[in-house]
């Protein structure tokens, strides 16, 4: 969720419902935790770093453009 054009959280959808609609959102929470942390620790990025992926304002960050143009990642013939 964006708030002026920031990022400022996420959204995840639970059906509103459900039982264990809370239990099912802390593990949602929780697994999202550790996917933030993973990449975190395997990137060696900050987690500003990482939020400029997201952050669909702006271009890409650099990295990823030239991860784009690398010729290990062009179509094959």
């Amino acid at each position: 969720m964006e708030r002026h054009g920031r990022l400022i959280g996420f959204y995840i959808p639970v059906e509103p419902k459900e039982p264990d609609r809370e239990a099912r959102l802390r593990e949602a929470l929780r697994q999202l935790g550790a996917a933030v942390s993973r990449a975190l620790k395997e990137s060696g990025m900050s987690e500003e770093e990482l939020a400029e992926y997201f952050d669909l304002s702006k271009p890409p960050p650099p990295s990823e453009a030239r991860r784009r143009e690398s010729p290990e990642r062009a179509p094959r013939s």
